[in-house]
């Protein structure tokens, strides 16, 4: 049986892009970008994810903390991570949308973990989503990469759908402090 994780880049208006991205990791523990989407609201994302029975979902936003400064982003900012304060005013929407998210997803069983994609590219040390596929040997058919490329919000969704294979494979590095955690990827590349 094939295990299903995804990647979703939040937006904060309904009409905006939410970036979705569905990693298969199938029996032969082969794996591949099988999805890539622009989805609308967070109850387009969940149904998604029941459809695809997803196991895990990496989000790139806060899913906790309020809107408020959490300890777990000063300790970015000390590890010379630029992450944006969730207390900025839109950022405090975004908040609300990944507390909601988490939540909603929680209650179905899904885990729910946080990243944040431009950090993932500096702490894995490699510069492109294909590169980082390719490093991962993640699969992905010809017609998605082009796409990537073109919307900064499926970029960070694939990424962030990396990072939940890589925390089920075990290529992850938590970046913790006072109950909450960022994951990043562990360094790929020499």
């Amino acid at each position: 049986m094939c295990l299903s994780v995804c990647g979703v880049d939040l937006a904060v208006r309904k009409e905006r892009c939410t970036g979705y991205a569905l990693i298969t990791i199938y029996d032969d523990n082969s794996a591949e970008l099988t999805r890539l989407n622009c989805l609308h609201g967070l109850a387009e994302v969940v149904e998604e994810a029941v459809k695809d029975r997803v196991s895990v979902v990496a989000v790139d936003a806060p899913i906790s903390g309020g809107g408020r400064v959490r300890e777990v982003e000063r300790e970015m900012w000390r590890r010379g991570f630029k992450v944006l304060p969730p207390s900025m005013p839109w950022m405090r929407e975004l908040t609300k949308l990944g507390e909601v998210l988490a939540s909603n997803l929680r209650r179905l069983g899904v885990e729910v973990i946080e990243t944040h994609p431009s950090s993932d590219l500096r702490s894995s040390g490699v510069g492109s989503v294909p590169e980082l596929l390719n490093m991962l040997g993640v699969k992905s058919r010809g017609d998605r990469l082009p796409r990537v490329a073109s919307s900064r919000d499926l970029r960070d969704a694939v990424i962030a759908a990396v990072v939940a294979y890589c925390y089920v494979t075990g290529c992850v590095e938590p970046v913790e402090a006072s109950g909450d955690v960022i994951y990043l990827i562990r360094k790929l590349s020499s």
